[in-house]
């Protein structure tokens, strides 16, 4: 999953369904839930 293509929503439902961990390195913006997160 690319995370800087992704909405909260698309990261939310990716993570319902994975067993893997996002770690963010670096500063990120949240745009609200329809934003890109990158």
């Amino acid at each position: 999953m690319q995370l800087q293509l992704a909405t909260w929503p698309e990261v939310e439902a990716y993570l319902a369904r994975s067993s893997g961990i996002i770690v963010p390195i670096g500063s990120f913006e949240q745009h609200g839930p329809t934003g890109l997160i990158g």
